[in-house]
């Protein structure tokens, strides 16, 4: 029994994070919803936080200037918000960890093709951002 729960332990994503010096992270962009019923926020959260620590054990000013550690609020109720959004990736440093917070959708995301389409324009924006491509 013990040998069946160390190889599903060690499928955890949180418990393989690496804590070797030498390991050089790229920017994450993690997303979350907090009425997931499938993935809890708390797990979500908790591998953040871990994300996080690993980064500033190797860079202790990461998080010091607003670029290395990103938490974003998306309720999508107002378009000012998507474009703060937006905005944010603009800058997105090599091991970036960045945290989206989806308020009103489950696991399987939005319910209208209006929203779907900015989430997914958002998560390419970031794409093109973390690799150094130009946007247009």
């Amino acid at each position: 029994m013990q040998d069946y729960w160390s190889q599903v332990s060690s499928l955890c994503p949180t418990n393989n994070i690496p804590q070797e010096e030498c390991v050089d992270f790229p920017a994450v962009l993690v997303c979350a919803s907090l009425r997931d019923n499938l993935v809890p926020f708390r797990g979500v959260k908790q591998y953040v936080m871990r994300l996080r620590e690993a980064l500033m054990q190797r860079n202790p000013t990461a998080c010091s200037n607003g670029r290395g550690c990103l938490d974003i609020g998306s309720t999508h109720s107002n378009q000012s918000e998507i474009s703060r959004e937006k905005d944010s990736f603009s800058a997105v440093s090599r091991g970036a960890v960045i945290f989206r917070v989806d308020k009103e959708y489950g696991h399987y995301g939005c319910a209208t093709p209006a929203t779907k389409y900015s989430e997914c324009a958002e998560e390419w924006s970031f794409l093109y951002q973390a690799m150094g491509l130009p946007l247009s």
